[in-house]
């Protein structure tokens, strides 16, 4: 039967720092008398934090680029005109529609990658304000 310990991030983070300066294996490492955890408690943690079984920082993946216009724009219910000074409902231009799903598209993107911050907080005004 397996046991269950919860522990604070404060000890996680101590712990894989001390792994990470200590240049031990994982399992030499975890056969200390001082670190309480079991090898693969710690390659799940070190997984989780970033870092391969070594200690090292995963390398940044590069993301493939994007063609341009691999987009499509779609024109959503009977209210979607706008009107122009004159009072006449007018489309928007094709040009228009694609930046405007562009720019959605680059906020949605940024605010999956980021975490909970003051910058996802400010990507999240930015979206209610164009909606």
């Amino acid at each position: 039967m397996r046991k269950y310990k919860i522990y604070p991030q404060e000890l996680k983070e101590e712990i894989i720092s001390r792994f990470r300066q200590s240049g031990l294996s994982q399992t030499k490492f975890c056969n200390l008398d001082e670190v309480p955890i079991t090898n693969s408690t710690l390659s799940e943690w070190l997984r989780n934090a970033g870092f391969d079984k070594f200690g090292l920082p995963f390398p940044k993946r590069q993301e493939p680029a994007q063609p341009a216009l691999n987009m499509v724009c779609y024109n959503v219910g009977g209210d979607s005109r706008r009107r122009s000074n004159g009072g006449d409902p007018q489309q928007p231009s094709l040009a228009q529609m694609v930046a405007f799903h562009q720019e959605i598209q680059d906020i949605c993107i940024e605010l999956y990658r980021l975490a909970c911050s003051k910058e996802s907080i400010t990507l999240l005004r930015r979206i209610k304000e164009v909606l």
